[in-house]
């Protein structure tokens, strides 16, 4: 469990209520009124952390550790059993125990839907196999099952009684975060041989069983689960409103500071030198007490008063209002989608979700969006739609091969066309999930889910999957293929292969087999023929082809030329069969890297040894092109944020062509013929800082450069000078696509933009590979797609469509900025009218430290009378419509002026401070002159409380009546915000003047005075007439874009509005004279 809040360090500004309360209420024991003294603390201390997320977040995760830590779990334990007499009997059972008492070594049986407790190796399973199904959603987002095997010498163990006799030991390696990687070896008592275990074996901690029941032995528990350490610590994103919000309360806490010292040397001036000549007016220094002491008493006193300066309540409300900011991103009815699910063909709808609340005012700052493509831009929808196979033209996915390999079994065309239907029938990890309705496909590529369900229309069907045999009908006969080994695709080799031993019966219907490996296989027919096949993305293969193959290599790079241009995704599949000599080596080598413990260079080293004795000398076998259409209303959508001011990159791990091909489709790239290209083929290592200098050159009065760029190209840019022209290349850009990328460089690429460009940067992507890169932005966007939920996971806000980011951005991101911005701007300003009028008092009344506004009036007015107002301004003002906001025509205007207007700079906060003074001061000098000689009407002599009651008054009319007036959209929750506020101070009033004794009956008497009601019409005319005929005449002059648009929609408004009188006064007359007539 996390002991505090993640942001508890960086938010010291909360830290700031605390020390003025504490100093608040020692200073009210001793000089104001003892019995609301404490209550400053207390306020303080339940809104900053019980009102917050803060102590809201530490209570439900101490909730959900405590729910995880006590769900039980069946583990086989020894149990004792009485019989008649004393006799006790010893036997094992499955007993259940709580989850955080589960150690390394326990036998445990899980049961469907049920998560596993912590890393287990799986034993056995209900399937004779040995193998189950899981869901790992919770660790990687993906939300298609995965298969997992029990060791080939476990899978016997598969009821209680084999159990009791399950002896031996686990060796593996120490644990680690790699949710992929782990290897060890497993040794039962009474045997020699060592069988080794990896991750295909291993039912990680978080993820959910989705068979009938398992068996399975613990190998981490705790803190050395996988899950456990893969627990980053993560980092704090903090907006630009809240950065500026601290950067000016450290400046109005600066000010306030000079202002205490310079009432403290005045006030020690009075003190110790002034008031020797006034000895009648006495002193303020207690007797006893040291001159040193008394002016630390003079600071805590001043501290304890103008600690108002700097609004405490400010960010606990913002915090407040960000969360609930939050709840109407998540509830936004346009931002949901209608969509059906793969698996159980119901229909379903997706909302969008704010999984931040710090960020919402961002949103309508980005300046630079970078953007994933399949999923992203595209449906990810994948459907098999091109097959080319080599000495073949290719053939549509309603084609039939079976006659054309039956009739040509002794051609090498016919082989090549054969062994690429193997290759993409049996070279993947998709499984088979069987649900009541029907039996779908699940992988976790969508790409390989596509082309297992496109093949199946050939005739070639996958029965079965395990890692250790797949099941293929070809042409309605089953063959089992046998499952030896795989070189896993991962991102950095963006390949796979595999090796499988041919069955006997495959062998004999199809012969060509028999007589292409007669060189490597003996004579007599007797051997296994065994079988790699690849598949991967182009320039990852070709280097590992044949030499001989160049003609064929040649043919496959135009038809992967061809399918990307027509936006296909393409993949090339190559295959060799592997003698029994170089296997058998082979095998022991590779077993060697799954079992023994190796350190990270001699495992880096044995691997990529094992991958190169494997994949080289390729015979290529054709090429798939797959389809993924584009989205909906995303040309739209890019158009506008182009026109918007927006800078759009893509980043993605597809080829050049199919890259470029949903560019154009997009409407990223206006004019391909003015594309850079800059590619590892085109482009030498040796030659990269000339080449870069001679675009730059070419470049120098371009801005909109359009640049098209290779991943491994970013790769080999190392070197600072490099990297320098680089970044200025990139400056120059309107438009990059990186194709052929990793997660690693799309993450390196975010950083350029932000850290050497200074952008705003958001990423959006749908994928696990995007997550580098959606964590390294200002602000990520998850796509809630197909590839499961982990981008979902590391984002700040999620949304089923690409599109629904401009009303993310142009709607809630505006109006999240303009209202956190006012409302902080107000905050500083209530609280500023308030501290500028005690400290012209303090100046006035040679520094005594004598207040003038009674100490819990200022406590309800932070906390009540002022603060509803604020709060409903902060949730519900609209300072346009929605519609204009999204319009094709004013919504890209609206977005860019956003960057230029002001809203919270330097300037807005002057103008809201000094106005702050400046009515503080006419507040201040009109009630103390204007109400001499006198304000009751009773003959009495005013006092300090009858003043207290005008000023504060005037105070809450002026500051309630400015939040008012800059309220530009007025609704019945707005009136009723100001009706509490009024209704609130009334009964305050009442009640605060009946068990106070010092303002007994005190304001009710000033109240009645003609010249308290005279005093305040004065105060709040003039305060509030400034500010009204300013910003008319700033409207006037010089208005905002869309205030114009608010004028020219008011005009059209009262136009159409005396059209429709005019209509019907016409009618109405006609009317009246038809009645006259008859």
């Amino acid at each position: 469990m996390q002991e505090k809040p993640i942001s508890f360090d960086h938010q010291q500004q909360d830290n700031y209520p605390y020390v003025v309360s504490i100093n608040d209420w020692q200073t009210n024991k001793k000089r104001r009124i003892k019995k609301w003294g404490f209550l400053p603390f207390r306020q303080f201390s339940s809104t900053n952390y019980l009102s917050t997320t803060k102590g809201g977040e530490d209570f439900f995760r101490y909730l959900k550790d405590r729910k995880v830590n006590h769900k039980k779990v069946l583990v086989l334990k020894s149990r004792s059993l009485k019989q008649d007499g004393n006799s006790i009997t010893q036997y094992l059972d499955f007993v259940e125990i709580y989850t955080k008492h589960v150690k390394v070594g326990d036998l445990v049986k899980i049961e469907e839907d049920e998560e596993f407790p912590a890393d287990l190796l799986l034993v056995s399973s209900n399937f004779e196999d040995g193998s189950c199904n899981i869901e790992t959603a919770n660790l990687d987002g993906e939300s298609a099952l995965k298969s997992r095997y029990s060791p080939h010498s476990l899978s016997k163990f598969n009821n209680i009684d084999m159990l009791k006799d399950l002896k031996g030991w686990i060796k593996c390696q120490m644990p680690d975060h790699n949710l992929y990687k782990f290897k060890g070896s497993v040794c039962l008592e009474g045997e020699n041989n060592e069988f080794g275990i990896n991750h295909q074996n291993l039912l990680l901690k978080g993820a959910k069983l989705k068979s009938p029941h398992i068996y399975g032995i613990v190998i981490y528990a705790g803190k050395d689960t996988k899950v456990a350490r893969n627990v980053p610590n993560p980092k704090v994103k903090f907006s630009h409103v809240n950065l500026m919000g601290n950067f000016f309360t450290v400046v109005l806490f600066i000010f306030m500071t000079v202002i205490i010292s310079i009432l403290v040397i005045l006030n020690a001036y009075y003190e110790f030198t002034y008031s020797k000549n006034v000895a009648y007016l006495g002193k303020l220094k207690p007797m006893g007490i040291s001159d040193g002491l008394w002016v630390v008493h003079s600071i805590l006193v001043y501290i304890a008063a103008l600690n108002v300066y700097v609004p405490a309540s400010l960010f606990v409300v913002l915090e407040f209002l960000k969360i609930i900011q939050a709840r109407f991103i998540s509830a936004d009815n346009e931002l949901v989608h209608r969509m059906m699910d793969v698996h159980t063909g119901e229909e379903k709808f997706v909302s969008s979700a704010a999984i931040s609340s710090d960020l919402h005012s961002d949103l309508a700052r980005i300046e630079l969006i970078l953007t994933d493509k399949t999923g992203t831009l595209t449906e990810n929808e994948m459907k098999l739609k091109k097959i080319w196979a080599v000495g073949h033209s290719s053939f549509n996915c309603d084609s039939s091969i079976e006659e054309s390999i039956r009739n040509g079994q002794q051609s090498r065309d016919s082989l090549t066309k054969l062994m690429l239907m193997l290759n993409i029938s049996l070279c993947h990890n998709v499984t088979i999930r069987k649900s009541k309705e029907r039996e779908t496909y699940d992988g976790e590529s969508s790409d390989e889910v596509a082309l297992v369900q496109g093949i199946s229309n050939y005739g070639f069907i996958l029965k079965y999957f395990s890692d250790k045999k797949t099941i293929l009908s070809l042409f309605e006969k089953e063959y089992t293929f046998e499952r030896l080994a795989e070189l896993e695709f991962t991102p950095e080799r963006k390949r796979m292969s595999v090796l499988f031993k041919i069955p006997k019966d495959f062998l004999n219907d199809y012969p060509i087999i028999q007589s292409a490996t007669s060189t490597i296989h003996n004579s007599n027919g007797e051997s296994d023929i065994v079988l790699c096949l690849t598949k991967g993305a182009d320039s990852f293969v070709y280097p590992f082809m044949e030499e001989s193959a160049k003609e064929n290599r040649q043919l496959m790079e135009d038809r992967v030329m061809e399918f990307s241009k027509d936006g296909l995704r393409s993949l090339v599949f190559a295959f060799k069969f592997v003698g029994n000599d170089q296997l058998k080596q082979w095998m022991e080598d590779y077993h060697a890297l799954k079992t023994k413990s190796l350190n990270h260079d001699e495992q880096l080293e044995l691997s990529q040894r094992l991958e190169k004795e494997m994949e080289v000398g390729l015979l290529p076998c054709g090429v798939t092109g797959i389809e993924d259409v584009l989205q909906q209303l995303v040309p739209e959508t890019v158009k506008f944020f182009t026109e918007a001011g927006l800078k759009i990159w893509m980043l993605t791990g597809d080829a050049k062509e199919s890259a470029l091909h949903i560019a154009r489709c997009s409407k990223l790239i206006e004019k391909e013929s003015d594309l850079i290209l800059l590619d590892s083929s085109s482009v030498k290592e040796e030659n990269i800082h000339s080449k870069l200098s001679e675009i730059l050159q070419e470049t120098e009065s371009r801005d909109n450069v359009e640049l098209a760029v290779e991943g491994h190209f970013l790769h080999i840019c190392e070197k600072p000078d490099t990297v320098s022209l680089l970044v200025k290349l990139l400056q120059k850009c309107k438009t990059v696509i990186c194709f052929r990328s990793t997660p690693k460089q799309k993450s390196r690429i975010v950083e350029l933009a932000r850290h050497k460009l200074k952008k705003n940067c958001l990423a959006i992507g749908d994928g696990a590979n995007d997550v580098p890169m959606i964590l390294k932005s200002q602000v990520g966007v998850g796509i809630i797609g197909k590839e499961g939920t982990l981008a979902k996971q590391s984002s700040d806000y999620a949304i089923p469509k690409f599109h629904m980011l401009k009303r993310l951005l142009a709607v809630h991101g505006r109006y999240s900025y303009k209202r956190s911005a006012v409302f902080i701007q107000y905050s500083f300003y209530k609280s500023n009218v308030v501290s500028s009028l005690m400290t012209i008092y303090f100046f006035y009344n040679l520094c005594s430290g004598q207040l003038n506004i009674e100490s819990l009036v200022l406590t309800f007015q932070n906390y009540v009378f002022t603060l509803v107002n604020p709060i409903v301004f902060g949730l519900f003002e609209k300072d346009i419509d929605e519609s204009y906001l999204e319009d094709s025509e004013t919504g890209p205007i609206l977005y860019r002026k956003l960057k230029t207007d002001n809203i919270f700079n330097w300037y807005t906060f002057s103008k809201w401070v000094f106005g702050a003074f400046l009515h503080g001061t006419i507040i201040f000098f009109f009630c103390t002159y204007a109400a001499e000689p006198g304000l009751l009407t009773n003959g009495q002599s005013d006092g300090i409380w009858a003043m207290c009651a005008l000023l504060y008054t005037c105070v809450f009319v002026v500051i309630t009546l400015k939040c008012y007036i800059e309220m530009e959209h007025l609704t019945i929750i707005h009136h009723a915000g100001m009706i509490f506020s009024i209704l609130s101070f009334v009964i305050f009033v009442v009640i605060f003047t009946i068990i106070q004794s010092s303002m007994t009956s005190v304001w009710f008497e000033a109240m009645r005075s003609p010249k308290f009601w005279l005093i305040l019409l004065l105060c709040t005319v003039t305060c509030l007439g400034i500010d009204i005929a300013l910003t008319g005449f700033k409207n006037m002059v010089w208005p905002d874009y869309y205030q114009k648009l608010k004028m020219k929609s008011r005009k059209l408004k009262r136009t159409m509005k005396d059209k429709e009188s005019n209509l019907e006064l016409a009618s109405y007359s006609t009317d009246t004279i038809i009645e006259k007539i008859n």
